[in-house]
């Protein structure tokens, strides 16, 4: 007797050999996927700080006093009109939603320099907004 095809026991072991590839392969992809978000994430972060320092280096004026406690903000939207950004939207490669935070700016009198950090901390942004004119301390 010659029979073409598989038997439903041959069938069943491939099928069960590739779950087990696939029980072993998806969760490692998963890790890579998320760390490659992660790593765009901080790549946009620091587009976005390093277009704030640049602002900084051309509104030294508005920075805050050396020395002091001071912290401004810089939104996307100042960033942006002022040509520092070049993007409409700024999307969170986590979450694949826009980025809504600000940049704080501020003299660190240890390092004696000022420091530009992201912050998606939406109070921080309408406090200390270098557009509203209001200030905080560290």
């Amino acid at each position: 007797m010659n029979k073409e095809g598989f038997t439903l026991v041959e069938l069943l072991a491939i099928i069960i050999i590739l779950a087990v590839i696939l029980v072993l392969i998806v969760p490692s992809i998963t890790g890579v996927l998320k760390d490659t978000r992660e790593t765009a994430y901080n790549k946009q972060i620091t587009v976005i700080e390093n277009a704030a320092k640049k602002w900084g280096t051309q509104n030294g004026d508005k920075l805050p006093d050396i020395g002091s406690k001071q912290i401004i903000t810089i939104d996307f939207g100042t960033l942006k009109n002022e040509k520092f950004l070049t993007s409409d939207q700024i999307i969170n490669p986590k979450t694949e939603k826009n980025l809504t935070g600000c940049v704080k700016i501020y003299y660190n009198n240890e390092y004696n320099q000022y420091e530009y950090k992201y912050t998606d901390n939406l109070s921080d942004c309408s406090n200390y907004n270098i557009n509203n004119l209001k200030a905080g301390e560290v």
